[in-house]
Parts: C-alpha cells; sequence; structure tokens
C-alpha cells in the first residue's frame, strides 16, 4: 500500500521539514497525521581467519521504521502556533575494518522523532552491529533493527479517539498497523543470507518483495546485512551482499529503516560493508 501525501485538500499542511504551523483564524481543532524518521542500518562485522579457521562474521541488522499514527484531532488555539518537529533519518552504522584484525561494526542511528506540538511519534530504532565470533560453536548475527507502533498521546488528545494502539481508524486509509523491526544479518559456520527487513504491513515473506526489503547474500563465513523494515510509503532499503554496503530506501519512503552492511573478513582486502541511512517522516496537519 502507499499513500500520496501530495493529493492533500485544500485545507492542509504538509511538513517534511521541522517549522511551525500557524493555526487559521476561527480553527479550533486540526487533525495530525506523522511518522517518526526510519533506523540507519547497522554495520557489518570483519572476521581474521588467520586468527582461527573457524571465525565468523555477521552482517549488520536492518533499521526500523518510524512510528506513525493517522489524522489524531488535536485542540488548537484560533490564529495561535505550535511547534512542529519532522524526524530525520538515523544514520547507517560503520562496518569493521581490514588490516585491523577482529573488529565489529558499529550500531546504526534511531531516526528522529516526529511531533505536533506534545503529540509526538518515535524514530525507528538503528541496526545493531554485525558481531564477530572466534568460537567454533557460537554463532552471532546481527540483531533486530526496531520498528515502532502507534501514535504517542498527549494530555489533549482523549483516548476514546484512538485504539488500543492509538491509531485512528475513521479513514478510508486507515491501514497503520504496527511495523516489524528489520531483519538480522547472520554469520554461521556455512555463513547465511541477511534477513529480510519487516513488511508493512507485518507482511509475511510469501506477500513477495514488494512488501519488504530484502537481505544480502553470504559468503563462506560472512553473512550478509539485513533488510531495513518498510513503512506505509515504501520498502526499507535492502541489506548489503559479502563487503557490500547496505541500501538506503528511496527518498519516497518515508520512515522506512535502512539495509545492514554485509560482513567482511581481515583479509579480504575490503572492509565490511557500512549501514545505509533510514528515511526523514513528515507531518500532515488538517483543518476544517
Amino acid at each position: 500500500m502507499s499513500f500520496d501525501l501530495f493529493q492533500l485538500a485544500a485545507n492542509a499542511q504538509l511538513f517534511t521539514s521541522s517549522g511551525t504551523f500557524n493555526v487559521p483564524a476561527g480553527v479550533s481543532l486540526v487533525y495530525v497525521s506523522m511518522i517518526g524518521g526510519g533506523g540507519g542500518g547497522g554495520g557489518g562485522g570483519c572476521a581474521d581467519p588467520t586468527y582461527t579457521t573457524s571465525i565468523k562474521s555477521a552482517g549488520g541488522a536492518g533499521g526500523g521504521s518510524g512510528e506513525n499514527c493517522w489524522r489524531i484531532p488535536v485542540p488548537v488555539t484560533p490564529s495561535g502556533s505550535v511547534t512542529v518537529t519532522v524526524g530525520a533519518g538515523g544514520a547507517g552504522g560503520t562496518g569493521g575494518i581490514t588490516g585491523s584484525g577482529v573488529t565489529i561494526g558499529t550500531l546504526g542511528s534511531p531516526g528522529g522523532d516526529s511531533s505536533f506540538g506534545d503529540l509526538a511519534v518515535a524514530g525507528g530504532r538503528g541496526g545493531s552491529w554485525g558481531y564477530v565470533s572466534s568460537s567454533s560453536t557460537q554463532y552471532y548475527n546481527g540483531g533486530h533493527g526496531g520498528g515502532a507502533t502507534g501514535c504517542a498521546e498527549s494530555s489533549t488528545v482523549s483516548a476514546s479517539n484512538t485504539t488500543t494502539n492509538h491509531q485512528l481508524r475513521s479513514t478510508p486509509d486507515a491501514f497503520m498497523d504496527a511495523t516489524r523491526g528489520g531483519s538480522q544479518g547472520g554469520g554461521t559456520a556455512t555463513g547465511r543470507d541477511g534477513g529480510h527487513g519487516g513488511g508493512y504491513p507485518a507482511a509475511p515473506v510469501s506477500y513477495g518483495a514488494s512488501y519488504y526489503a530484502t537481505g544480502g547474500s553470504r559468503s563462506g563465513n560472512y553473512g550478509g546485512g539485513g533488510g531495513g523494515a518498510s513503512s506505509p510509503f515504501g520498502v526499507g532499503g535492502a541489506g548489503g551482499n559479502y563487503r557490500v554496503n547496505g541500501s538506503a530506501p528511496a527518498s519516497t519512503h518515508y520512515g522506512a529503516g535502512g539495509g545492514g552492511g554485509g560482513a567482511s573478513c581481515d583479509v579480504c582486502g575490503l572492509d565490511a560493508g557500512d549501514g545505509a541511512a533510514g528515511v526523514a517522516g513528515f507531518v500532515i496537519v488538517e483543518w476544517g
């Protein structure tokens, strides 16, 4: 599913960057829709196979999607103003570096929160780093990037106006279910491909790649990066293959998470892949 942000009613304002909403005269209630920024993917790990032949490294996890809400009623003061914050996409983590022995990747940064006054939605969590294991029996996978749910209530928003996950269901486009986090990269004795990113809305793998971001491909003991979590506006970034950076989602896939970087090894001559940045969120205000 997708929603054309630019087919807005005349009495609506779209914010793709932070600013101030100037309340029109005579308006005392507005309806707010928004999504937080997507989390960045984690960097892949870099193993040194000369240290032990059983060493393995995992790809970084995909970043989580931002929280979202739809047409939440918010009382405002006529002719007043309200501060609007649009969450930025989280930066991707850095992959492990060759020539440094065994190095793990770094975490992806979380996406920024979006808010309208006291009403706020959280950004997606950053994907965890790709770990490295020197054990013949212990395998490390890149952890999950977090997908967020619902919309935080301010003191001025009545719980009777929202469902249990704080998402309004009174519009034709009420498909704002919780989005799962980005899936894990892998590193086992035979290597693992990166996991698929979380689909939207909670789409299983059988739905096909139009609903989720694919994970990266492994090579031997070195895992692919995990796909970033999708948002209602498009899929997350694909995970990087072995030694390849994760991919960033399209700029119009608001709130989607970045892909995790693929793993590498110290003697391969290439650093592990970096995670990709998530996509910024937005805020829409409607009235009348």
